[in-house]
C-alpha cells in the first residue's frame, strides 16, 4: 500500500513538472541537469537557436532538446522553453551583451558536421575579424526541406543581427538555396496580403516596388524583422544535382546519405523548381583538376571527387574558379579560405580585374 501511494505522488509530480505554459501560465522549469560533455550534435542534431558560443539543438529522431555552451558541454535539457529559460538565466548571470551587425553563417555538406567548417570559422574570425555562426544540421536525417524550414526558424532567432553572409559546403549550398526560395514564396504571400489591405494605387506604388526585397517579420512572431542577406561563397555545390548520386544505387544512396542524398541524384528534378538563385552577390569555388579529367574516374569531365565542375556552376554568380582541391578538402584549403574572406570583404575571390561571372553555361 505504501509502495502503490509513493508511487501515485511520484507520478504525480512528474506530471506536474512536465505541463507546459498553456496549463498553468508559465513555463516548466529546466529539467534536473549534470553539465555532461557531448560530441556537440553530429548526424542526429540541429541547432535551433544559436547566441554567441551557446546552441539550442533538437534531436531528429526524438524532438527533444538540450543547450550547449562552447566546449558542448550540456547545461540543459528538455523542450525548447525549458532550454530557453536556462539560457535567459545563463545571459543574465554572465551579463552577456546581445549580438548585433553582419555575421556569416557557416552550414555543412552532406554527412559532415559543423565540425568540418572549423578551419574556415578559425579563419575568418581571425583573419577576417568577423562574426561567425556555425550551424550543423542532420544532414543524413531529413529532406532538403526539412533542413532549409530549420535554417529558418534559426535565422529567425538571431535577435540583434541586421545583415547575413553565407558560405556553405556542398549540399548546405543547396539547403540556403531552398531556404531563400522559401523566404520569396513567404515575403510574396505577405506583399500579397498587404496589397488586398491597402486600399489605393498609392499605397502599392510606395509599398512595393518591382526589384524590391522587402524586410518583413516572421510569419510565426509577427515581429522580428529578417536580417538582409548581404553575399554568399559557394564551395563545392552540387547546383545541377549530383552526376555521382544520379549513377548509384538509389536505396543504398537513401540508406546511407538518407533523403536529401537522394535528391541530389534520380529526385533532382523534383527539387530543382524549389531552389532560388540568390539575387544577392555569390560566387562559386568549384574543385577540380582543370585536365578535363578529374579526381574520379568514374565521371564524365572535371570534378573535385564527388562532384562535377560543370555541376557547380550557376549563371548569375559574381565571381567563378576552379582549384586543385579534392571535395572533402576544399573548407580546409588556406587558398580557398583566403578567396572567400575576400569575397565577403570587396566581392571578388582573387582581384576585381580578373573577376570571371557566370553569364551562361557552358
Amino acid at each position: 500500500m505504501r509502495h502503490y501511494i509513493f508511487n501515485r505522488i511520484l507520478i504525480g509530480g512528474l506530471l506536474f513538472l512536465g505541463m507546459r505554459r498553456d496549463c498553468f501560465g508559465e513555463e516548466p522549469p529546466p529539467n534536473p541537469n549534470l553539465p555532461l560533455p557531448t560530441l556537440g550534435g553530429m548526424q542526429f542534431w540541429a541547432d535551433e537557436l544559436i547566441f554567441r558560443e551557446w546552441r539550442i539543438q533538437r534531436n531528429a529522431l526524438t524532438d527533444h532538446f538540450r543547450l550547449l555552451d562552447g566546449s558542448n558541454q550540456r547545461h540543459a535539457w528538455g523542450t525548447f522553453a525549458q532550454c530557453q529559460t536556462a539560457l535567459k538565466k545563463i545571459k543574465r548571470k554572465k551579463h552577456l551583451a546581445p549580438m548585433r551587425g553582419r555575421a556569416v553563417i557557416l552550414l555543412h555538406g552532406l554527412g559532415g558536421s559543423r565540425m568540418v567548417m572549423n578551419s574556415m570559422e578559425r579563419f575568418l574570425r581571425e583573419q577576417g575579424k568577423l562574426q561567425v555562426i556555425s550551424v550543423g544540421y542532420p544532414s543524413t536525417q531529413g529532406s532538403v526541406a526539412d533542413h532549409a524550414q530549420t535554417l529558418a526558424r534559426l535565422i529567425d532567432r538571431l535577435e540583434g543581427i541586421e545583415e547575413i553572409d553565407f558560405v556553405a559546403h556542398s549540399l548546405g549550398n543547396v539547403v540556403v538555396r531552398h531556404y531563400l526560395q522559401d523566404v520569396k514564396k513567404r515575403e510574396k504571400a505577405a506583399g500579397t496580403r498587404r496589397l488586398a489591405t491597402a486600399g489605393t494605387a498609392a499605397c502599392v506604388s510606395s509599398e512595393i516596388q518591382e526589384g524590391d526585397s522587402p524586410i518583413l517579420p516572421s510569419e510565426k512572431s509577427g515581429q522580428s524583422p529578417r536580417p538582409r542577406f548581404r553575399r554568399m561563397v559557394m564551395i563545392g555545390p552540387p547546383n545541377h544535382g549530383s552526376t555521382l548520386a544520379l549513377y548509384s544505387d538509389p536505396k543504398l544512396l537513401q540508406v546511407v546519405g538518407g533523403k536529401s542524398a537522394a535528391e541530389l541524384g534520380r529526385n533532382w528534378d523534383h527539387l530543382q523548381g524549389r531552389l532560388a538563385v540568390p539575387d544577392f552577390e555569390f560566387a562559386v569555388i568549384a574543385g577540380g583538376k582543370n585536365d578535363g579529367r578529374g579526381y574520379n574516374p568514374l565521371m564524365p569531365g572535371d570534378d573535385d571527387g564527388m562532384v562535377a565542375v560543370e555541376d557547380a556552376r550557376l549563371v548569375g554568380a559574381r565571381d567563378w574558379n576552379v582549384v586543385p582541391v579534392m571535395h572533402a578538402f576544399l573548407t580546409h584549403n588556406p587558398r580557398v579560405q583566403k578567396m572567400t574572406l575576400r569575397f565577403l570583404e570587396h566581392g571578388y575571390l582573387r582581384s576585381e580585374s580578373t573577376r570571371r561571372p557566370i553569364k551562361q553555361l557552358k
